[in-house]
Parts: structure tokens; C-alpha cells; sequence
């Protein structure tokens, strides 16, 4: 898996290659680690080929930290598979996703 991470504006962007796995979620949760002061998260995994449920545990927990900071955050460029294991888990009702153009 490559992270690479951008802040700007109080916006972090996280970009996302390779599978999101019990082995590479800790990498990608110590990229997310430090949200102080940022306003916007954004993952952007459209070369994310699978995500796990550690993948989809990291997603709430980031979520919920946005969330008590009155921050936001959005999933961009989830391809079709990806945008599935959302949708059987719930995860499109309290997330906010944007599907690969």
C-alpha cells in the first residue's frame, strides 16, 4: 500500500493505492493520526482494490472524530467493488462517498 497525505487549508487529503487490509491499516491510521485543526478529511482510494473491516473500522473511527470536532469528511473515487462492501455493511448512510467518474 502507498499513503500519501496533503494538507491545505485545514483540508487533509489521504491518497490511497493497494488493498486497505488488516496489514496495512495501521500505516493508513498513523497517516490520520493527528486531526488537530483539520476541517476536512478526504480519502481518496480510487486505486483501492479492497477494503476490510480494519479498513472499515478506520473509516468510522475517523468519521467520528471529524464528527466531534464539527469536521467533515468524504470518501472520493470508490469504484464499483469498493462501493459495494460500503453499501452491505451500511456504510453509505453515514458515510459520504463519491463513486469513480
Amino acid at each position: 500500500m502507498d499513503v500519501k497525505k496533503a494538507v491545505e487549508n485545514g483540508i487533509m487529503t489521504v491518497t490511497v493505492e493497494g488493498e486497505i487490509n488488516t496489514l496495512t491499516t495501521p500505516e493508513l491510521a498513523g497517516t490520520v493520526e493527528d486531526l488537530s485543526g483539520i476541517k476536512k478529511l478526504i480519502f481518496d482510494i480510487q486505486a483501492v482494490p479492497y477494503i476490510s473491516s480494519a479498513g472499515l473500522r478506520l473509516f468510522l473511527a475517523c468519521l467520528k472524530t471529524m464528527t466531534a470536532s464539527g469536521g467533515d469528511m468524504l470518501v472520493r473515487n470508490c469504484n464499483e467493488f469498493v462501493m459495494e462492501i460500503f453499501e452491505s455493511v451500511g456504510y453509505h448512510r453515514i458515510l459520504k462517498l463519491e463513486k469513480t467518474e
